[in-house]
């Protein structure tokens, strides 16, 4: 029997508010595939080498490690066709090195997914103020995430490394076409029509609920 073609890994890196978890529903579109849903966050905030003290009442899992979700990430997963994986570039802060040098993480094809910082940081900052909402009651800065992420950026193409950058703002405006573009350029397998329908209809929510993103994309409605 011949041996099993590797299966394609992607990574987005994102920061928060920035339309990631519809992206990441967007992918999960594609049939036969291995998600993980912020991995490296768990890590960051409950893990034994967690920095953050946002839920510093919580217990720590000591199964959270960094080494511990490395493990699960790099796992050979013979039946899928893909591996994709969403997190933020502020919880490996420090550790970029490592998607770079270790041999299982380099396997990942490393993208980006960008918003204009004055609407994301805005919206965390309503959202990490809101108790209500979000069960938090101060902004931290350090969750704020777009310098990590270009500090991520700039490490991995230092290296060499290719790298697909998304905007928030186009992915919004065009779901089908950028999501076309985005499997296209990272090995995943582009389903069109009515696969995608659910999809485009859970963008144009996110459309409408911003105002200012509506009137630049009104043109296509």
């Amino acid at each position: 029997m011949a041996p099993r073609t590797p299966n394609t890994r992607v990574v987005v890196w994102t920061a928060p508010r920035c339309v990631s978890t519809a992206f990441e529903r967007c992918v999960m579109e594609i049939p036969n595939g291995q998600i993980f849903h912020e991995p490296y966050t768990s890590a960051y905030y409950f893990g034994p080498e967690r920095t953050s003290r946002r839920y510093s009442s919580e217990d720590v899992d000591e199964h959270q490690s960094y080494s511990a979700v490395t493990a699960r990430l790099t796992g050979q997963f013979y039946d899928k066709d893909y591996v994709f994986v969403k997190d933020m570039a502020y919880c490996v802060k420090g550790r970029y090195h490592m998607f770079v040098q270790e041999e299982g993480l380099a396997s990942f094809k490393h993208t980006f997914l960008i918003r204009n910082p004055a609407k994301a940081i805005l919206s965390l900052y309503k959202a990490s103020v809101n108790s209500q909402l979000t069960g938090w009651d101060y902004f931290d800065e350090a969750e704020a995430g777009f310098t990590d992420m270009y500090d991520f950026y700039s490490t991995l193409t230092g290296a060499g490394r290719e790298v697909v950058v998304v905007d928030c703002d186009d992915l919004l405006c065009d779901p089908e076409g950028m999501m076309k573009l985005y499997c296209d350029a990272t090995g995943l397998a582009y389903r069109p029509g009515a696969s995608y329908i659910p999809t485009r209809q859970f963008f144009l929510y996110k459309l409408i609920s911003n105002l200012s993103i509506l009137v630049r994309c009104q043109p296509i409605l």
